[in-house]
């Protein structure tokens, strides 16, 4: 769960465009290939946010 918050964190994060993924990657010790991997997952699954019924367990 914890890595799930931190993931989701970093993501919005680079939504607000105020750093490069590489910039964000970097202060966090992380490969900048698996945030944009994140990134791309988080905008596939947006719509649960919306219809949370459709979630996998609800």
């Amino acid at each position: 769960m914890i890595l799930s918050k931190l993931k989701t964190k970093l993501v919005l994060e680079l939504l607000k465009g105020e750093k490069t993924v590489n910039e964000i990657a970097s202060e966090n010790n992380i490969i900048p290939k698996n945030l944009k991997n994140w990134k791309d997952k988080f905008l596939e699954n947006a719509e649960l946010a919306m219809e949370p019924a459709k979630a996998v367990g609800i």
